[in-house]
């Protein structure tokens, strides 16, 4: 570094030969702020004079004020306007037994044929059908003597859930009319532990139900899966699985089911079974098929690519937090939420990190939801509802509901969702419509 009398002769040779003209005043309110040293003021207005030790006494407030705080957050967040995505279209908040339901259940509504249905914990467990125009309840169905209830599936005629009752080692399969509610046939299948919602394909009913009891062979569990013609209630087959089991997949003759032991494929029609892949699942969640592809998500929150009908692995992620929720796949990506505060985002071709959108103070406890270029997520301890940009993980908007915000589903135009307590039954469930 030169010295000061060096510096001030070498800045008076510059200014001989006329590259510039020493200005005095010694401010920076005279001087103006620059981004460099410049030579022949008595002082300095750039960044680097604190480093030189020799900035102008107006340096500070003039060209470096301090950086103003940014505002609080709004907590809730204000909802959307009128006319916006995000907007509040109706709610129906349930008070009463037979008409509400004290929790509804964690898993996304179905929707059929502009009816939205659910289940929910009443007195007894009970099936809700509201239109999904107006939120108006079309139907309720209640049967007594039931201990716990899976989520409903539906197919254009039906509506269909699993049910049991205290100690029985038998389960009620259901089929309702989704039009008036009424029964169409019920079917006793053994196993007396409900784990998931069915799912209905191509005119089958897939269900796997918990048998309770341990195998040496694999040191686990093992579940009974079922398939039942959905016209009619009559049993197709029967097979066992290892583990505890979420609710089945279906694509291209292969079923699926996602055990805390790992992704079981058997045939669609006959039930053979056709490959394990142990290690890529649990069984919080379904896994997604698309493209002949499977995709799976474990409980330390890794995200697997399976081939359908090998049980190969195509590509493998890692998000983090654990039991993940999904994957959902849209828009040539595949997201992952669960109990962690963050949606991930990964290429479906190459499971390469897409983005994470960091959204909830706590948990992510909903399956997402992706339609026309926009994800929605629900979060648990702060109530909200989220929408995320698909392809860039941005924030687009968050609605505040009442209570934990359980999975969302788009249709019809809505983003429709229940909320209740997060810890189960507690304080009253409301039901939610957004514009889309």
């Amino acid at each position: 570094m030169l010295s000061a009398s060096v510096r001030a002769a070498f800045v008076a040779i510059i200014c001989v030969v006329g590259q510039c003209e020493p200005v005095e005043g010694g401010s920076c309110k005279t001087y103006g702020c620059s981004s460099t040293w410049v030579p022949g003021r008595d002082c300095q207005c750039n960044p680097a004079c604190s480093t030189y030790n020799n900035c102008c006494p107006d340096y500070h407030p003039v060209c470096a004020p301090p950086t103003p705080p940014p505002p609080p957050p709004t907590y809730p967040p204000p909802p959307p306007g009128p006319g916006m995505p995000g907007h509040l279209e109706w709610t129906n908040p349930f008070v009463g037994p037979g008409t509400s339901g004290s929790s509804i259940d964690t898993a996304s509504c179905v929707v059929q044929n502009g009816m939205a249905y659910f289940t929910s914990a009443t007195p007894q467990w009970a099936v809700f059908a509201l239109d999904v125009e107006t939120g108006a309840q079309r139907w309720n169905w209640t049967t007594t003597g039931i201990s716990s209830a899976s989520a409903v599936t539906a197919d254009d005629v039906a509506v269909y859930l699993t049910s049991n009752g205290a100690g029985s080692s038998a389960t009620t399969l259901y089929a309702l009319d989704g039009q008036s509610g009424q029964s169409k046939w019920t079917l006793k299948l053994p196993g007396g532990e409900v784990l998931d919602r069915p799912t209905a394909q191509d005119g089958v009913v897939y269900t796997v139900l918990g048998d309770g009891f341990v195998s040496n062979a694999v040191g686990t569990t093992q579940q009974t899966f079922h398939a039942v013609r959905a016209s009619t209630g009559a049993l197709l087959w029967s097979t066992n699985v290892s583990g505890s089991s979420s609710a089945p997949a279906v694509a291209n003759g292969v079923a699926i089911v996602s055990t805390d032991v790992g992704i079981q494929a058997v045939d669609a029609e006959t039930g053979q079974h056709l490959w394990l892949a142990r290690g890529v699942s649990n069984s919080w969640s379904q896994p997604a098929i698309e493209d002949g592809i499977v995709f799976s998500a474990t409980a330390s929150a890794m995200v697997f690519a399976l081939d359908l009908k090998t049980g190969e692995q195509v590509w493998n992620a890692s998000a983090s937090g654990y039991n993940a929720l999904g994957p959902v796949v849209g828009g040539g990506m595949v997201y992952v939420s669960g109990a962690f505060n963050t949606l991930y985002a990964f290429h479906i071709k190459t499971g390469k990190y897409a983005w994470s959108s960091l959204l909830a103070a706590n948990h992510l406890w909903s399956l997402p939801a992706v339609a026309n270029g926009t994800v929605y997520v629900g979060s648990d301890v702060d109530s909200l509802l989220h929408a995320v940009n698909a392809s860039t993980g941005v924030h687009l908007w968050s609605f505040h509901a009442t209570n934990a915000v359980r999975s969302p589903v788009v249709a019809d135009g809505r983003v429709l969702f229940g909320a209740n307590s997060p810890w189960g039954p507690g304080s009253p469930s409301s039901f939610y419509a957004l514009l889309q």
